[in-house]
């Protein structure tokens, strides 16, 4: 039975993700964050576990990250809904690859950093210190992650394939 306090394996979900999942709309927790706004930190508090306050915490810190929008009912941005959507990538055709190269300037490490930690946890493999590459089409979430980091003057995206 799925549950939704738990990862695929078994672990308690980070409460960040708990409160992410309860934006996404039409979820059970967002219609009573809709509806009966009150109720919203009491139910998510039943149902994953962690404290009302835990979880106030947490919404506030990802609103405050830009995971989350507040004009006059929390929504998720681009940046949380990438967050928390289940993202499966195709396989390239044939022997084609993603090629992710960079030359990002020292003024933008932190920003080098987290560009390299995502590709890291998709599954890239460093052929140099900035050349990665997968046999994954993650065309679309990197694209977005670059102009989100404001990288796109030292970032280029290629599908390329090896020459036998």
């Amino acid at each position: 039975m799925y549950n939704e306090s738990m990862s695929m394996d078994g672990k308690k979900v980070p409460a960040s993700i708990a409160v992410l999942r309860a934006l996404i709309p039409y979820t059970e927790q967002n219609l009573k964050l809709v509806f009966h706004p009150g109720r919203f930190f009491d139910e998510l508090e039943q149902s994953s576990g962690y404290s009302k306050l835990t979880l106030q915490q947490s919404y506030y810190r990802l609103k405050n990250h830009g995971f989350v929008s507040d004009d006059k009912v929390p929504n998720l941005t681009a940046k949380g809904r990438r967050h928390v959507r289940p993202f499966v990538a195709k396989n390239l055709d044939g022997n084609a690859r993603l090629m992710v190269i960079f030359d990002i300037p020292q003024d933008f490490s932190h920003q080098r950093r987290q560009l390299r930690n995502m590709l890291r946890q998709l599954g890239f493999s460093q052929t140099q210190k900035s050349v990665w590459i997968s046999d994954k089409d993650y065309t679309e979430i990197l694209q977005e992650a670059v102009g989100e980091l404001k990288l796109g003057d030292w970032v280029e995206l290629y599908e390329a394939s090896k020459i036998k």
